[in-house]
């Protein structure tokens, strides 16, 4: 790959040459995140000249076949400092996207997000595909989440949903997305607690149910109160926007735990 390299501000732009193929960005990362990956004793000492916190790199993604030359996307990668169990790291962000005209044979929105310890070595790690993406980096650098849409939608739309996923934290998208092994605990909960009660052995089933039902409101990203107006929920919120727009799925990412 060919890359051209500019500043501009406290940014560089790059030009990149590219084959169109689904995994090429996989591949970009991957030869990235392997120069720093290898255990701390398998590597030299050396000063990181490859970036530094707050540089913001842009790529210009072409398509070569033969003497044609099309630009199919475009990949941001930005890089913050962090921390990582209470050590030194760097949080990096990669977004790619393909242009309307690759579209056409191919739809390309992927996101990655990994931290890597200051010593350079990959800590960890998440990647979502999806038919649009957006990721959000709360203040302080400790918590983010990355979201997966069936639809493009307008930014600060996308951006509402990364934001009530950062603040709410879901363990689901949806309720049929719950694991069974949850369910099954929080139901026992629920019959304990009725029990606590003193209410009917005839009704803590039900009970438990209806119980479920509230944790599926507080728990999964759609059935929650949406925290800008909370008379409607995400999902409510996204089919206001258009009635086709879902979430397919979402990570989240925090250092505080």
């Amino acid at each position: 790959m060919k890359t051209r390299r500019k500043r501009i501000g406290n940014e560089i732009v790059r030009t990149a040459v590219v084959s169109v193929r689904r995994n090429f960005i996989i591949g970009l990362v991957a030869l990235l995140m392997g120069a720093f990956a290898l255990p701390a004793s398998a590597q030299c000492e050396a000063k990181n000249d490859a970036f530094q916190s707050g540089e913001h790199v842009m790529y210009d993604l072409y398509f070569n076949w033969k003497f044609v030359w099309v630009k199919a996307g475009l990949a941001s990668l930005t890089t913050n400092a962090t921390t990582y169990h209470s050590q030194p790291a760097y949080r990096i962000n990669l977004l790619a996207l393909g242009s309307k005209r690759a579209d056409f044979f191919f739809k390309m929105r992927d996101t990655l997000t990994c931290v890597i310890g200051e010593k350079l070595e990959l800590a960890y790690y998440g990647k979502i595909e999806a038919e649009a993406t957006i990721a959000y980096i709360h203040p302080g650098n400790k918590l983010a989440t990355v979201i997966g849409f069936n639809k493009d939608a307008d930014t600060q739309v996308k951006k509402d949903i990364a934001m009530q996923a950062a603040a709410m934290a879901p363990i689901a998208v949806d309720k049929n997305d719950v694991p069974q092994e949850v369910i099954a605990h929080e139901l026992e909960i629920g019959r304990d607690k009725a029990r606590e009660e003193g209410k009917p052995e005839n009704m803590l089933d039900k009970i438990a149910e209806g119980r479920l039902n509230k944790f599926y409101q507080e728990s999964t990203l759609l059935n929650q109160a949406f925290v800008k107006d909370a008379k409607q929920t995400i999902k409510a919120y996204l089919a206001s926007q258009d009635k086709d727009l879902t979430v397919t799925g979402f990570i989240r990412f925090t250092l505080n735990d």
